[in-house]
This record gives C-alpha cells, sequence and structure tokens, in this order.
C-alpha cells in the first residue's frame, strides 16, 4: 500500500490527513 509519503506507513502528519 501507499500513504501519504509513498512509504506505507502511516506516520505522524500522515494519520491526520
Amino acid at each position: 500500500e501507499v500513504d501519504a509519503d509513498g512509504n506505507g506507513t502511516l506516520d505522524f502528519p500522515e494519520f491526520l490527513t
């Protein structure tokens, strides 16, 4: 999977968006 920064992990502040 791909998250906000493309690393596949919801780190702060990725989980906010």
